[in-house]
């Protein structure tokens, strides 16, 4: 996974930016949308900065999105390395059903505005990355041509999300693959707050009926 290197914090108070290296990322542990990348702590604006992450602090975001298990989380903060490829990563979000890989939705050209919704390419392949043509633009989020690269380790890639979802009806396992190493996002359990809208309906259905529950 993506070394963390500091943290986690419940208050802004306890955030000593002296001690944390020249470049960081900061993440909120309870929500979406929550990422502050610093990729020169001299520019800092570390009042703003402290600002935003009160802010996220205060904000229990299974409320207003309607996932509920997003509420019991603690609020806090913790940074990560920067990685210096971080604008060019692809983002490998392996979907699972009943602990098996069905899908990968990829994405690219991830742009974030705040808490304005992101620009991002979108490709979706099975298993064996064949091309599923089965997106739809959903705001600015629109399908690529489905000519991304197939990773050199995917079938280890597959089988780190097998691991990791082996306990669960449903997860998506998110993955980067950096020179040839993974490493581990997150795991989401309700993706795009369970609308799914860059899917074709025929899709849903399709992985729906998959799913054993």
């Amino acid at each position: 996974m993506v070394p963390v290197v500091g943290g986690p914090w419940s208050s802004v108070d306890e955030i000593d930016f002296a001690t944390l290296p020249k470049r960081f990322v900061l993440k909120a542990t309870h929500g979406c949308k929550m990422n502050y990348f610093v990729p020169d702590k001299a520019q800092l604006d570390i009042p703003s900065c402290r600002r935003e992450m009160e802010r996220w602090l205060k904000t229990t975001y299974g409320t207003y999105s309607m996932e509920p298990h997003y509420a019991k989380i603690p609020h806090r903060i913790y940074a990560e390395e920067y990685l210096d490829e971080m604008s060019n990563l692809t983002d490998y979000k392996i979907h699972c059903l009943n602990g098996e890989p069905q899908f990968i939705l990829t994405v690219t050209d991830r742009v974030a505005d705040g808490d304005k919704a992101m620009t991002a390419t979108l490709d979706l392949f099975d298993v064996h990355w064949t091309p599923i043509r089965a997106l739809k633009a959903s705001g600015k989020e629109i399908p690529g041509k489905g000519d991304l690269p197939k990773p050199a380790n995917l079938e280890d890639m597959l089988e780190v999300a097998r691991k990791l979802s082996a306990d669960f009806k449903f997860v998506r396992v998110d993955l980067y693959n950096l020179h040839n190493k993974i490493l581990f996002g997150e795991l989401t359990f309700s993706p795009a707050c369970c609308v799914f809208p860059y899917f074709s309906d025929e899709f849903n259905l399709e992985m729906g009926s998959r799913l054993r529950i």
